[in-house]
């Protein structure tokens, strides 16, 4: 009964072809769920910050198109070490696993770290053969200096997003290059971001989420 309710109130919001549209993603997601081989359904009991911080925000799964979407705009994936802060279960590292990564890096503060190393461990048709999760705050982690891809589905806004940006520019002080910033629901990003010259905005669309993205380049 309540999926019920739910998608009529869906209908109701958002219209009977975005609706259809929401399905086909869905099944799009169920379909790559069973052919991984992994579980990265978001529920309700997942939070992606136990310190329950206001500028913290909730696992919400990134539909596996979306993924696909947005890993076009990394031309030469063997020859990119790609970060993803607040990976949560690791739906976007699945999605980027199955091409052939130098390395792939999730950070997750909450439990779901354990499960995304679980989800990876038993991954099928996986390509990128390192790939590290650390445990522990954004806040707290050095970009490490061979990182030039960060990917971010809005895990956080405020103070925190403002020291993770910190982070960034800090690893290409001591290591200069360009990373690309690929930055989902980029709302909270650019309010951080704006008087920085040193983020130049590259494009801005439309996911087939319809939810907003944009990609960034990093420079000192």
């Amino acid at each position: 009964m309540t999926s019920y309710r739910n998608f009529l109130n869906h209908i109701r919001r958002f219209g009977v072809l975005n609706t259809a549209k929401e399905i086909m993603l869905r099944l799009h997601d169920w379909y790559c769920e069973r052919l991984y081989n992994v579980e990265t359904t978001a529920s309700s009991h997942d939070f992606n910050a136990e310190t329950k911080d206001k500028n913290a925000h909730y696992y919400d799964t990134f539909h596996y198109s979306s993924c696909f979407y947005l890993l076009k705009y990394i031309p030469l994936p063997e020859e990119t070490v790609l970060i993803d802060i607040g990976s949560g279960k690791a739906r976007f590292l699945i999605a980027a696993a199955t091409k052939r990564f130098r390395k792939l890096i999730g950070v997750e503060f909450s439990d779901l770290v354990k499960v995304a190393e679980e989800n990876l461990g038993k991954m099928r048709f996986r390509r990128t053969r390192d790939i590290e999760f650390i445990a522990g705050d954004a806040q707290q982690y050095p970009i490490p200096h061979e990182v030039n891809v960060i990917f971010f589905n809005n895990p956080f806004k405020g103070t925190i997003l403002d020291k993770v940006i910190s982070n960034i520019e800090t690893s290409l002080q001591k290591s200069p290059r360009k990373i690309l910033i690929i930055y989902s629901n980029y709302l909270h990003f650019e309010e951080q971001i704006r008087g920085k010259d040193w983020i130049k905005v590259i494009h801005r669309g439309k996911l087939p989420q319809q939810v907003s993205y944009g990609i960034y380049e990093a420079a000192q």
